[in-house]
């Protein structure tokens, strides 16, 4: 019997949260979709920005550059770690304050530069700008609410840092709701502000229930602290090239009719939602076993191998019911919902919801390839080798730029946008596998369970759904949304139940089954 190096709680606890985040912000998006239509072009097109510096100053790049400095610092002096994170926190404040000012001032030749289609547009290009510039003020909250992840993090505490964003959605549906009357779409730029500072809010008290003691320090000379920029320059540079996809989607994108932005947004928001509570949970869960077992390269391909297997049962399952019922998915999320509290779906036209459909369809499997690609970064941030995800990301982005740039020379429309992103995700997953062999050729052992298991996954899961034709069908002929709702929960909840019973049955299932999985 091997041991199980997966933190099930900590993965649970995380996974939850994150679900909780994510199943929110499909909520917080459909509320988008049904105040404003294919008129939130401009907010899903300045958000676009905005997630652009929050995955380069926040998120990502700051928990993986501080936490294993500050584990290190933690295990050696706790109240020095404490001084070490609160000089990092004073750091990152006055960052975001230029960056802030600065961001401001260049948004509007941004939006002109970056965003072309709407040039023509003097109405959409304004509204761009002000909810840019609006939406810039939430850098500072999003900056200190990663480093506080980091620090909870490195205590094994996963509570707030899962559940705050959750928080932030909840502000973001009601504050337009009740101010979009009065304030228009601008509600939409004020609603990120908002959210972001209440999640910074929940994850401080639970920094001070674990004792942190924040110290009011700014020291450039700390020589951890020149560690610390020294590894997150690159880093953050991984995340910054990463961020390039994003704006290019944004930049092609805005050269389609109006509403394409927003069905392209709305396909990405649905399959990034199972992503958080898949791969941001599970890897964010792996990732201090890793920093713990990284000088043992033995245990480290054992805790990469266990890891990757729990991947696959947990992602395969879910694409493939994406992509055999994907209007199950999509009506749920941007119809029934909407038609059950309201009676309409508001703005959001049923040409849209069928452009949505289509889109998660042919995304489905990149769910696999996405989650993946995350605890891959976490593995190479842990070895300190930046440069490796950094490459990882210019293969995913040459890939995608590429496809774009022939979907418009083309004229392959958004179709040809979506099946970008499709194939540079799974390129980039095959080249991570192959780069991860190179690094730690210790896991090439276990390459056969990978192949078993991915093929014993596939054919349950394709089995299992299809099983479920029937029921589709009942679904099919329902009118009234509640019965909608229902009917396609029932139908992803057996299919779930039947997968969860095969691998079991074939001693395959890593929750029941952890200490064999390798």
């Amino acid at each position: 019997m091997k041991k199980s190096y997966i933190p099930l709680k900590n993965t649970l606890i995380s996974s939850f949260g994150t679900f909780l985040s994510r199943v929110s912000g499909i909520i917080k998006f459909n509320v988008v979709n049904y105040l404003f239509g294919a008129g939130a072009d401009t907010f899903y097109s300045a958000n676009a920005n905005i997630l652009a510096l929050r995955k380069v100053l926040g998120e990502g790049p700051l928990v993986n550059t501080f936490l294993p400095i500050f584990s290190k610092e933690k295990t050696e002096d706790s109240l020095d770690a404490d001084k070490f994170a609160s000089n990092i926190i004073n750091q990152l404040f006055l960052l975001s304050v230029i960056v802030i000012i600065i961001g401001i001032a260049i948004t509007p030749l941004w939006t002109k530069t970056f965003l072309p289609g709407f040039n023509d547009d003097p109405q959409a290009f304004q509204e761009i700008v002000t909810l840019t510039s609006i939406m810039l003020l939430s850098t500072l909250f999003f900056s200190l609410f990663s480093i506080g992840m980091g620090i909870l993090n490195a205590h094994e505490r996963f509570v707030s840092s899962s559940n705050a964003p959750t928080l932030s959605n909840i502000v973001f549906i009601i504050f337009p709701l009740l101010t979009y009357k009065y304030l228009g779409i601008m509600s939409l730029g004020w609603a990120i502000v908002i959210g972001s500072f209440v999640q910074c809010i929940a994850e401080g008290i639970e920094l001070y229930l674990i004792g942190f003691r924040y110290s009011l320090i700014l020291n450039f000379k700390d020589p951890r602290i020149k560690n610390f920029w020294k590894l997150f320059v690159p880093t953050a540079s991984n995340y910054l090239a990463q961020s390039g996809i994003s704006i290019g989607l944004g930049y092609f994108a805005s050269f389609l009719p109006r509403g394409s932005i927003t069905y392209l947004r709305n396909a990405n928001t649905i399959m990034i939602a199972p992503v958080g509570f898949i791969g941001v949970a599970i890897s964010g869960a792996i990732f201090p076993v890793f920093a713990k077992v990284k000088d043992n390269r033995d245990i480290l391909a054992e805790v990469w191998a266990q890891g990757l297997v729990f991947f696959l049962f947990t992602s395969i399952p879910i694409a493939f019911f994406f992509f055999i019922y994907p209007d199950l998915v999509v009506n749920t999320i941007f119809r029934d919902i909407s038609r059950l509290v309201s009676g309409t779906t508001g703005k959001f036209t049923p040409e849209l919801l069928q452009s949505t459909t289509n889109a998660v369809q042919i995304l489905s499997t990149i769910l696999i390839p996405w989650s993946i690609n995350i605890m891959v970064g976490k593995l190479f941030y842990t070895l300190e080798k930046p440069s490796i995800p950094l490459g990882l990301i210019a293969v995913n982005f040459g890939v995608n730029i590429l496809g774009y740039y022939c979907s418009r020379v083309f004229n392959w429309g958004g179709g040809g946008l979506v099946y970008s992103d499709l194939i540079a995700g799974w390129v980039t997953l095959a080249t991570s596998i192959v780069i991860v062999m190179i690094y730690l050729p210790e896991t090439i052992k276990y390459n056969f369970t990978f192949l078993k298991d991915i093929f014993i996954f596939i054919g349950l899961s394709l089995g299992t759904w299809y099983l479920l034709k029937p029921l589709h069908q009942i679904y099919l002929n329902i009118d009234h949304p509640l019965w909608q709702i229902i009917g396609s929960g029932i139908i992803f909840v057996l299919g779930v139940g039947i997968f969860g019973l095969g691998t079991h049955l074939l001693k395959l299932n890593p929750i029941t089954h952890r200490k064999n999985l390798t």
